[in-house]
């Protein structure tokens, strides 16, 4: 298979330069909601580490300065490049986008998170009456507070099990704290770290619900009721209607001289053509992690409902009466051993076959004793006749 071949694109050196080049590259995105979160948040960014109004930063004097300037830049284009991989076909970058734009990876899922941990406020006098009471106590941390609707997510993953694929699974709800070293109870200090450690390890193993809207949204993609758009095309460049002069100055040799040379984008791996049908696979992979909840007034409670794959169908084997696979396993039982000619019964297992030897067994040894006595009695009457 040949290589995959590397992506020229000048590269963005100027802050405005990067800004351009990363929405110019949103726009081109497959998904149409990613388009929308991920220019919103850029912006977002690039507007938290704007130079405020009336300060002016000398860069040659202030080195701290223009170290986070690096590091900020280096940021920018690393996600520049993430998005040019996925606009060419990625799998891999293509996925890490949608993560993102679904609230399954990075600040997106910390945003979601934010109602979810918010504990519900006392509804009336007597919920807060038996707050106040409680608060007489130890003070209670954010992290030993649930809410209820954290608490039946929680439920929800242990009933439901999603796949492990971007989480570890969460298998049980508390801590098991055993003895310390000295075989006696664990120390209150101890105690608490062990349960904050757990309850910080818990939340990174749960998956955000998403907006009703989104999910329903995405529902929509994954089964096919809203038709994909389509790719974006691009913009092509515009070209000289004037023949290519002979001249030295041209626009290759003036970009190397301005310091604006190409970026060689090596893809990680081989670009796929994007179409509706991998689309569909996309977001069917991100659409089974994302549950979505909302509040059942009739019930009283919370109800939560996870995405699934219209594309898994578990295969029914069928074989039809009188046909060549059912002369063919004739005589087999299930483990693939042949019976026994006249001997219809089912296979039977270990511990039958173990109990069934063991009343063999005592049989026999009844049997013994019996024709035993039955020659002892037999002796004794011949040697008294009377």
């Amino acid at each position: 298979m040949p290589a995959p071949v590397p992506i020229s694109i000048p590269t963005p050196r100027k802050p405005l330069h990067l800004l351009r080049a990363l929405l110019r590259e949103c726009t081109y995105l497959p998904d149409p909601a990613a388009r929308s979160i991920i220019a919103q948040y850029i912006i977002r960014r690039f507007r938290d580490y704007q130079t405020p109004p009336g300060i002016l930063f000398r860069p040659d004097q202030n080195s701290q300065w223009q170290q986070r300037r690096r590091r900020v830049m280096a940021t920018g284009r690393q996600g520049w490049s993430v998005l040019v991989r996925a606009n060419h076909g990625e799998l891999r970058m293509l996925e890490k986008v949608l993560q993102f734009t679904y609230g399954r990876r990075s600040k997106r899922r910390r945003e979601l998170f934010v109602d979810l941990v918010r504990v519900e406020p006392p509804s009336d006098e007597n919920a807060l009456r038996e707050l106040r009471d409680g608060q007489a106590g130890p003070k209670l941390e954010s992290w030993q507070r649930r809410s209820s609707k954290l608490e039946a997510l929680l439920a929800s993953h242990v009933k439901h099990k999603p796949p492990a694929d971007t989480r570890r699974p969460v298998r049980r709800l508390e801590p098991v704290i055993g003895l310390n070293t000295w075989h006696r109870k664990m120390p209150q200090k101890r105690e608490r770290n062990i349960r904050r450690k757990f309850h910080a390890d818990l939340l990174a193993r749960i998956h955000a619900p998403l907006p009703m809207e989104e999910w329903s949204r995405l529902r929509d993609l994954v089964t096919g009721t809203t038709a994909w758009e389509g790719s974006v095309p691009r913009r092509s460049r515009v070209e000289s209607p004037s023949p290519a002069s002979s001249s030295l100055l041209t626009a290759e040799f003036l970009g190397q001289q301005l310091g604006r040379e190409r970026y060689q984008i090596k893809p990680r791996e081989h670009p796929h053509r994007i179409t509706a049908r991998m689309m569909r696979r996309l977001w069917t992979k991100i659409f089974v992690e994302c549950p979505a909840m909302w509040w059942d007034t009739a019930e009283n409670k919370w109800c939560i409902e996870w995405g699934w794959s219209p594309f898994e169908k578990k295969p029914i084997l069928v074989t039809p009466k009188g046909s060549a696979q059912e002369s063919m396993f004739a005589g087999v039982d299930e483990r693939g051993k042949m019976q026994k000619s006249g001997s219809a019964e089912p296979p039977q297992t270990s511990s039958a076959k173990r109990s069934r030897s063991s009343d063999e067994v005592r049989a026999r040894e009844e049997q013994r004793v019996v024709s035993h006595l039955q020659e002892r009695d037999l002796v004794r009457e011949t040697k008294d006749p009377a």
